[in-house]
């Protein structure tokens, strides 16, 4: 596995430290032909097979670059499914097994493949309120693996649903706030809006149904469900979340107040939410004076060249 960069520090390589166990070289791509020749944007990582074929890829761009950890899992789950072909048609057969214990093995399984076959069967069964509980939790886990966006409309049904069993909801949940989220977070000591490097359009289109589903999270009375609530409304950035969130920052949960002065930051000239930022640098939980700070001074420094 080969990381493109460019080689600020005239060291040939030797400052860039493996991202991965996979053996691999750092590639120093002078005169950048070979992010050229495959069409490949700044930041970009590709998969390259002995034979010249290009078996993934996860665009970047100048300002962020693929989580190693995504990269890795998406390469072990291509490497498996290579060594062993049935691996896919295996576990899914085992989705429709009779035991929920082996049904949820099937589900982790699938989550380690990968296999983009498997969306319809995962949301199927996520979907199913007689389905056992931690059947659901499993393949809400595999279906934010595949990073598929037809799955966000399951799973904002799903955690939207207040009949829904908590842990299947936070499931559901975790997959909406973390859909897009697959880049490193902006280099540097000081805090950084944690999403704004990783723009979703689906989410977006989806906006008026995520947005009711962010409500119904709230409402709940627990703050597993109201954490990824209030991530979810800042998360949409949309125009309708600058009341809610104003809101929120006034919220009994601290990370609920972070959250919602994170999506806040999107209005940082509104006096209302600069006068907030002013109360809020004297709050008791830390992260939140840190955001504060943030909509107050604004981005410190470079982001990534």
């Amino acid at each position: 596995m080969a990381r493109g960069e460019v080689d600020k520090q005239d060291t040939g390589g030797r400052d860039v430290k493996p991202v991965s166990g996979f053996a691999g070289r750092v590639l120093l791509d002078e005169g950048e032909r070979v992010r050229e020749a495959w069409g490949l944007t700044y930041g970009s990582v590709v998969l390259v097979d002995p034979e010249g074929r290009e078996r993934w890829r996860k665009p970047g761009s100048a300002y962020k670059r693929p989580r190693a950890e995504l990269v890795a899992a998406s390469v072990r789950a291509l490497v498996e499914r290579a060594r062993d072909p049935g691996a896919v048609e295996a576990a899914l057969a085992r989705l429709a097994d009779a035991s929920p214990r082996e049904r949820a093995v099937a589900a982790r399984r699938l989550a380690e493949l990968e296999p983009p076959e498997a969306r319809a069967a995962l949301e199927t069964r996520a979907a199913d309120p007689a389905e056992a509980v931690g059947v659901r939790t499993a393949c809400l886990a595999a279906l934010a693996r595949l990073r598929d966006p037809r799955s966000l409309d399951v799973a904002a049904a799903v955690a939207g649903d207040d009949g829904t069993p908590r842990d299947v909801r936070r499931a559901a949940a975790e997959l909406l706030v973390g859909f897009g989220d697959d880049f490193d977070p902006p280099a540097g000591e000081n805090w950084r809006p944690r999403w704004t490097s990783a723009e979703s359009r689906e989410l977006g289109e989806r906006h008026a149904r995520l947005a009711a589903c962010a409500r119904s999270l709230l409402d709940a009375d627990t703050s597993d469900l109201r954490r990824p609530g209030a991530a979810l409304l800042a998360r949409l950035r949309h125009a309708d979340a600058l009341e809610p969130l104003l809101a929120l920052a006034g919220d009994r949960d601290g990370v609920v107040r972070e959250h919602a002065l994170t999506g806040l930051c999107e209005w940082r000239d509104d006096a209302r939410v600069r006068a907030l930022a002013e109360a809020l640098q004297r709050d008791r939980a830390t992260d939140v004076k840190r955001v504060a700070r943030y909509v107050l001074d604004g981005p410190v420094g470079k982001l990534r060249e």
